[in-house]
């Protein structure tokens, strides 16, 4: 169990970490909260946030230079 929360509580911290880097490369305009919904306005572009792990895993591969 302890090592259950270890591993949640360290996803948890990787997934925000990569959040804000995110905003950071994309130069982030606003961050707009609609009906407890958070959108990103990246570069003109909505990034909705049910789909924030494909935008993450996007975001990977161009560091990566794939």
């Amino acid at each position: 169990m302890h090592d259950r929360f270890i591993r949640l509580r360290f996803l948890f911290l990787i997934t925000h970490l990569l959040l804000l880097l995110m905003i950071l490369i994309f130069k982030k305009e606003t961050i707009v909260k609609e009906n407890g919904t958070i959108f990103l306005n990246i570069k003109y572009r909505e990034v909705h946030a049910e789909n924030l792990q494909d935008e993450l895993n996007e975001i990977s591969n161009r560091l990566d230079g794939k």
